[in-house]
């Protein structure tokens, strides 16, 4: 999980456990993040497009920061999106669903077997996530803090198989990351995980909540993040683990500002779900972009109409 490189940690806070617990015992206390990279060398000269905006964090420079993100995620807070985002927020009545953890890896186990995929399963003590592949170690990894209440386990399955298929169709083809995957990664699964899975209207609410939450992020603190999902139901762990995400690189978060990534996941899901869907299955061939969807025909480790049959019933 330590990797240098990761993006991941550069922008999980150290002491997500102990701000949480300040941050409920306060109706007024916003978070201090301390990260990594504050006590011990983590050089920023070898990352890539990474490197721009971990600039921006280690300058804590709030609008920076915000600015790099959006370039990096390719995520905009668009009026009209963001419209359709607050409209569907207020005619929606989401499904609650519990967090079953052991069902969960059951589930991960099977759906890997089905495909062939030889990845294990394992849970973490660390938390500020629900579930996440790490390719380079054939794992995947289920956080301590697991908060589920609007996402089905068969809707989180796909929205984790998704990546993983995309993944190992890569290897298997000699497909090189391509520049712009990420927010197609995040974009193609909430879409099959929104539209082909059950309870798959409620995290639909969720997604839609959280670019919402990223517009307010921009202009307050994590407590007005905070507050605005609490008065659209979020329960109180739902709404702090989302909260903070939206904070995730910044130090003070009593500060306006937002890490934009939460609203990559709805904004770049508009994208897909507005493509030829004959087309989809062609963004199944590896980690590559929308605008390269035209350029790989469909080869995988499966067969395309297991693909089809798991992604699109």
């Amino acid at each position: 999980m330590n990797n240098k490189k990761s993006l991941i940690w550069l922008t999980t806070p150290l002491n997500l456990h102990t701000e949480k617990e300040k941050f409920y015992a306060s109706k007024t206390y916003n978070p201090v993040f301390m990260y990594v990279w504050q006590n011990k060398h983590a050089p920023h000269d070898h990352l890539g497009r990474k490197s721009a905006l971990f600039k921006a964090m280690k300058a804590q420079d709030n609008e920076l920061i915000e600015s790099k993100a959006k370039k990096y995620f390719e995520t905009d807070i668009n009026s009209e999106v963001l419209k359709e985002a607050e409209k569907y927020i207020k005619k929606t009545k989401p499904q609650r669903m519990s967090t079953e953890t052991e069902k969960l890896k059951k589930q991960l186990q099977k759906t890997l077997k089905l495909f062939g995929i030889d990845f294990k399963i394992q849970f973490l003590k660390t938390g500020g996530f629900n579930v996440r592949p790490a390719y380079s170690k054939n794992k995947v990894y289920i956080g301590a803090d697991i908060v589920t209440d609007y996402i089905s386990i068969e809707g989180l399955v796909k929205h984790e198989m998704v990546h993983i298929v995309r993944f190992i169709n890569g290897k298997y083809n000699k497909i090189r990351f391509k520049a712009g995957f990420l927010p197609t990664d995040e974009g193609l699964a909430s879409y099959v995980q929104d539209f082909f899975s059950p309870g798959g209207e409620s995290s639909y609410y969720q997604h839609a909540a959280e670019y919402v939450a990223t517009n307010i992020g921009t202009k307050g603190s994590l407590r007005d993040i905070y507050e605005y999902f609490r008065s659209i139901g979020f329960s109180k762990d739902l709404a702090w683990q989302r909260a903070a995400r939206h904070k995730f690189g910044f130090v003070n978060t009593s500060k306006p500002g937002d890490f934009i990534k939460p609203a990559m996941y709805y904004y770049h899901e508009q994208k897909i779900k507005n493509i030829n869907k004959n087309k989809l299955i062609n963004l199944f061939t590896g980690k590559i972009a929308l605008k390269n969807i035209d350029k790989y025909k469909y080869k995988g480790i499966d067969e395309e109409k297991l693909t089809k049959y798991f992604f699109q019933p």
